[in-house]
């Protein structure tokens, strides 16, 4: 039984040396893994020589303008005037904000302006078509409604029959 139970020590040893050095060397390799990635610095020089700084002075409040243009609040637009306005506001926005050349940003918001105004003359249109289409709606409702009740007199009526048949007629059924 002595015999089992240093065994079992000896091999509980082996494995907790193995396991330890199996986990340092992975250890390093998931580090290296993530400097060479770019994702996780360990050396400060590093990372700040990678990083491009550059100094600007700030514009002066006396230089910027005072319009409204640069107190911009986005809105919602109801019309294709309203979006035009806004429209121009966003890019005279950008372009002081941006000194570089045309950027994908000024792309994607030129594409969500040119999708918006698409949106306005759909819904334009598509308001138009749903009043014309209640409106015949309403049309064939009343022509449905109407009374195709016909006098079955041959001979004519009378002064005070005509009138009952009347208010027969205009009473709700």
């Amino acid at each position: 039984m002595l015999d089992i139970l240093q065994c079992l020590k000896c091999i509980y040893s082996c494995f907790v040396n193995n396991l330890l050095e199996v986990f340092q060397s992975t250890n390093s390799t998931i580090k290296n893994s993530f400097i060479a990635s770019g994702l996780v610095s360990l050396y400060t020089e590093r990372v700040l020589n990678k990083l491009n700084i550059s100094l600007q002075t700030p514009i002066s409040p006396s230089s910027r303008p005072s319009s409204r243009s640069s107190q911009f609040t986005p809105k919602i637009s109801r019309t294709v005037t309203q979006l035009f306005k806004q429209a121009s506001l966003l890019k005279n926005l950008l372009d002081r904000r941006l000194y570089s050349p045309p950027s994908p940003i000024k792309t994607v918001i030129d594409q969500m302006i040119k999708n918006s105004y698409l949106f306005l003359y759909s819904t334009a249109l598509l308001t138009e078509d749903n009043a014309n289409l209640r409106m015949a709606n309403e049309k064939m409702i009343k022509k449905r409604n109407r009374s195709t009740k016909r006098i079955s007199c041959a001979e004519g009526l009378t002064i005070e029959e005509a009138i009952q048949l009347a208010e027969q007629l205009n009473q709700p059924e």
